[in-house]
């Protein structure tokens, strides 16, 4: 009977085949991550306007002021977080 190590998995992750690459590269990949964190954002960002609008009596444009703010706020949060534990170096650049 082999060992279980000596077999190699043949099962892909939805996003490779989503991509039709078996090998991503760590900058596309964050890429998509940060995209996905934005979309991420912006659902929490409307969620919180809608309440806002209909729950607290806001105005259409306090409300999407609301929005704009929670989902940026909320999309950079977590990009920055995913940029710190990956351990990349986030330094000023000269312009």
């Amino acid at each position: 009977m082999k060992n279980l190590k000596d077999y190699a998995l043949h099962r892909a992750s939805g996003l490779k085949v989503l991509l039709g690459s078996g090998h991503l590269p760590s900058k596309q990949m964050e890429g998509i991550v940060a995209i996905f964190y934005f979309l991420i954002g912006c659902m929490i960002g409307l969620v919180c306007a809608v309440v806002g609008w209909l729950g607290f009596d806001m105005s259409i444009l306090a409300a999407f002021g609301l929005y704009l703010s929670v989902s940026l706020m909320v999309g950079m949060t977590l990009i920055l977080s995913t940029l710190h534990m990956l351990g990349h170096e986030c330094t000023e650049v000269d312009a």
